[in-house]
């Protein structure tokens, strides 16, 4: 025999539970769109489940897309200005000194 608030507690639990299972698909899909702008998948995941799906997309959509260029050699993004990949330990530099991405003060660096 059932009561009136078992049905009542049992109604809220799966409210809850179908909540967080769309709260979690949301992240889900925010992390998957972080990632599909060059950001960090993991980070905009936990930030989405922290704070809220809609509110991570808003910042994402502010963002943008990073721009930036990936190593040659292990495919990971990189800043601009980089002569050595940080993730790699590739040496970026193969353009030689005359290549444009190069800064000046390397190229004027004191040579050992």
């Amino acid at each position: 025999m059932m009561f009136v608030g078992d049905s009542v507690s049992a109604t809220l639990t799966i409210e809850l539970v179908v909540a967080l299972v769309i709260w979690l698909l949301l992240s889900g899909a925010t992390s998957v769109y972080a990632a599909r702008l060059s950001r960090a998948r993991v980070g905009w995941f936990f930030v989405s489940l922290i704070l809220s799906p809609l509110i991570a997309a808003v910042f994402l959509l502010a963002l943008g897309r990073h721009e930036g260029r990936h190593c040659r050699y292990c495919a990971e993004p990189i800043r601009e200005e980089a002569i050595r990949c940080p993730h790699c330990r590739s040496n970026l530099d193969e353009g030689g000194a005359d290549d444009e991405r190069v800064p000046r003060w390397w190229k004027e660096r004191p040579r050992a």
